[in-house]
């Protein structure tokens, strides 16, 4: 083998070894759910079963919500930043 060619395999294994390390930090999941007013996720939290409100409780441990919207027409704003948690629909959308 060449010592071009041994150069080009080391150089691309520590180039490997470098990245790998680079992948030990911690990582922190963002998703964004944007769009209209179907977007809310205002449901009925009265249907939840007592399974999903055990998968809840278990979700709030681990995600972080934050919400920010408007309301009476867009003359108010409505911000949302905790846990993530049941909301109580608007009484136009009840």
């Amino acid at each position: 083998m060449s010592n071009r060619l041994f150069f080009l395999i080391l150089l691309s294994f520590v180039l490997c070894l470098t990245m790998a390390q680079a992948q030990d930090v911690k990582k922190t999941k963002v998703f964004l759910l944007a769009g209209q007013s179907n977007m809310d996720g205002r449901g009925a939290a009265e249907k939840l079963t007592i399974d999903e409100r055990k998968q809840l409780a278990f979700a709030q441990k681990r995600i972080h919500f934050y919400y920010k919207g408007m309301v009476n027409n867009g003359n108010d704003p409505l911000i949302v930043d905790g846990p993530l948690d049941v909301t109580d629909p608007w009484p136009f959308v009840k």
